[in-house]
């Protein structure tokens, strides 16, 4: 990895962004930065793509201007798709439109709007020392939280058997002779063998239905974590430590209360926790490996949440009573419900998107503006991949009509648009835009730079 950080911005935001790269790289990062960073002869596509897919972190300059713009809409759907960390920073005090909101809502903003430059960029270099563990290179493998694994628990930088070497030179604050105190370690000492083997045994001895229902063998440890507002979250790996059963509770959202076999990824810097929601990857917890930090991104709720560990809770958690209500679920189909690609909630989605843009220049330009999407263009593989930024495709020239109509000598493209109000979006193969019959044909396709400056173009030629 030779870069840190992927910085997106619109071009209509450089100064700051050009400032803003100045001093991360002054302090220390090594950032990306288009075009600076663009090899001759690379294509613009190419070349974001492959860096999102190397950086841990993106971070967006976050402004009316960006909020608008359909090659950060694309940026954040591939930042997403590849679990990257995204920093969205708010330079102007405007809200994430719709077709950025999906991308946006589980992530920490840093609000740095109505500050001078040199105070803006010193709260985004404060902002960043909480990512820190994540640019210095791949982490000890066992540096991992006993949170996901059941061991001792460990601090960074200090190897398990340092960490017991550590526990059991510690003296201890209660007891008034080492004596006593040992006594009642080794007391301590032999309940918890007791617990964990009854539990073992408990565990050993279920019985499992013999289908495709049935929960996975479980480890005989489980934890539990609260965060704010009454969260808690259950996590119990599996025997074979693939995976976990997850539980969240205390959310407005219909995956409360609901078990999952969540998979675990380990990619190095920290250990994860997925599920399938609505036909895309959502990480729902991960610890860091580096740190003492675990956190989950709950849907319907906008930033991280750092969670802490509840050890009462994670004694009374009834390992079988949770298997048994995930099997339950699972046969009445509640994970795979909750799982499957909602196609009319994505369309749903992206019209609101169009439709917000159509209103804007509807009012810009004094006239009735109206976008239709011909969704039979769009397959159902491109419907999954993209969902509701499909309204950020189609969009684009209602947004360029609002753009031209709000500058000045606007007359002659307002008489022309009067003709040609109504807005035909297709998907294809090439970019092309054409009046056809009192009708925009506006023909977009997903893999192709510069959208917005090339209908802008077009539009300006009219």
């Amino acid at each position: 990895m030779t870069h840190d950080i992927f910085v997106s911005y619109s071009t209509q935001d450089k100064l700051f962004a050009d400032a803003l790269v100045h001093r991360l790289e002054k302090a220390g990062y090594r950032c990306w930065y288009a075009p600076r960073d663009i090899a001759a002869g690379v294509p613009w596509p190419q070349a974001i793509s492959q860096v999102i897919r190397e950086v841990p972190l993106m971070l967006l300059i976050f402004s009316e201007s960006s909020n608008r713009s359909d090659e950060i809409s694309r940026e954040l759907a591939l930042a997403s798709s590849n679990k990257r960390i995204v920093l969205p920073v708010r330079i102007e005090n405007v809200q994430p439109g719709i077709g950025l909101e999906y991308h946006l809502a589980d992530r920490h903003w840093l609000d740095v709007h109505g500050l001078e430059e040199d105070a803006a960029i010193n709260r985004v270099l404060e902002g960043l020392e909480r990512y820190a563990h994540i640019f210095a290179g791949a982490r000890p493998r066992w540096a991992v939280q006993r949170y996901f694994t059941g061991g001792i628990p460990i601090s960074a930088g200090v190897r398990p058997s340092e960490a017991s070497a550590q526990a059991a030179a510690a003296p201890s604050p209660d007891a008034p002779a080492e004596k006593k105190a040992f006594g009642w370690r080794v007391a301590s000492f032999l309940l918890i063998l007791l617990a964990v083997a009854i539990t073992f045994l408990v565990w050993q001895g279920r019985t499992r239905v013999a289908s495709q229902d049935a929960a996975p063998a479980l480890a005989p440890h489980a934890t539990v974590f609260t965060g704010n507002n009454g969260v808690n979250i259950a996590v119990v790996p599996t025997a074979d430590g693939k995976a976990a059963l997850l539980r969240v509770q205390g959310i407005n959202h219909s995956i409360d209360n609901v078990v999952f076999l969540a998979e675990k990824a380990d990619d190095g810097r920290r250990t994860n926790f997925g599920i399938t929601l609505d036909g895309r990857y959502w990480l729902l917890v991960w610890s860091e490996n580096a740190s003492s930090d675990i956190r989950a991104a709950l849907p319907g709720i906008r930033d991280e949440m750092i969670l802490s560990y509840d050890e009462k809770a994670s004694r009374a958690l009834n390992l079988a009573l949770l298997a048994q209500a995930y099997e339950k679920q699972k046969q009445e189909g509640v994970q795979a419900r909750l799982a499957r690609f909602d196609k009319d909630k994505a369309m749903a989605r992206a019209e609101a998107r169009i439709k917000e843009a159509d209103d804007d220049a509807s009012r810009a330009c004094g006239m009735t503006v109206k976008t239709t999407v011909n969704w039979g263009s769009i397959n159902e593989d491109q419907m999954k991949r993209l969902g509701q930024d499909i309204g950020g495709f189609c969009a684009t020239v209602a947004d360029s009509a609002r753009r031209i109509c709000a500058g000045n000598d606007s007359d002659k493209f307002r008489g022309w648009l009067a003709g040609n109000a109504s807005i035909t979006c297709q998907f294809g193969d090439k970019l092309t835009l054409d009046a056809q019959d009192g009708r925009i044909v506006f023909t977009t396709a997903e893999s192709k730079p510069n959208q917005d400056d090339f209908v802008w173009q077009y539009l300006r030629a009219q």
